[in-house]
């Protein structure tokens, strides 16, 4: 690894911010979470918004997840975003989950209030909805139906199982998620229904 860390690890989060201008206030968790383009996509953000943060990646352990919530608010961490594969221990860890969450079984982000308490969020389903819309210039047959019915349609219809083979590269990863999203598109646009569109075995 380079002298300048591509992630942390939970034992090293007491030296999160110092000697840093920058302060840490959001990260990724996962494992591994090396790979992870949260830092790439939400830093810009950060920074077109003034906002005087940085966002970093975290490797964490399964079995460490409330560990690791607690040691990042302690941190000085606002927010964290969740990869595989602690979704769904994540949710348990949390003090408060959304309803959508809930439907879902698993979150993605996580938001602490001053008391370091955790509310758990899962953006899948209303980013689903969404990603439809854009892509295909439609509104899909749940939109407009609330988060958590967004939520439940897309778990219900897209949930990938833990028998799906890993991706040999991001370019295949890609190329995957691309033929899931047009499959769901054309059954959506075609008023023929989500049944079979995603497949968990692709």
């Amino acid at each position: 690894r380079s002298s300048r860390m591509k992630y942390y690890t939970i034992d090293k989060l007491s030296t999160l911010n110092q000697n840093k201008k920058k302060l840490a206030r959001f990260a990724v968790i996962g494992n591994p979470v090396e790979h992870s383009l949260s830092p790439q996509l939400h830093q810009p953000a950060l920074d077109d918004l003034g906002e005087d943060a940085r966002y970093i990646r975290v490797e964490v352990k399964a079995g460490q997840v409330y560990e690791a919530f607690q040691k990042l608010y302690s941190a000085g961490i606002h927010g964290i975003n969740v990869t595989v594969p602690h979704k769904l221990e994540a949710l348990e860890a949390c003090d408060i989950v959304d309803p959508a969450a809930q439907i879902m079984g698993a979150v993605n982000t996580i938001v602490f209030d001053q008391d370091g308490k955790g509310t758990g969020f899962n953006t899948d389903g209303p980013g689903f909805a969404r990603a439809i819309r854009e892509e295909f210039s439609v509104a899909s047959k749940f939109e407009g139906r609330g988060p958590a019915h967004a939520a439940a349609m897309a778990a219900s219809h897209c949930s990938l199982s833990s028998s799906v083979p890993a991706p040999s590269s991001q370019l295949q990863s890609k190329k995957i998620w691309k033929e899931r999203s047009l499959s769901v598109g054309r059954a959506l646009t075609s008023g023929g229904g989500l049944s079979g569109s995603c497949s968990s075995g692709m």
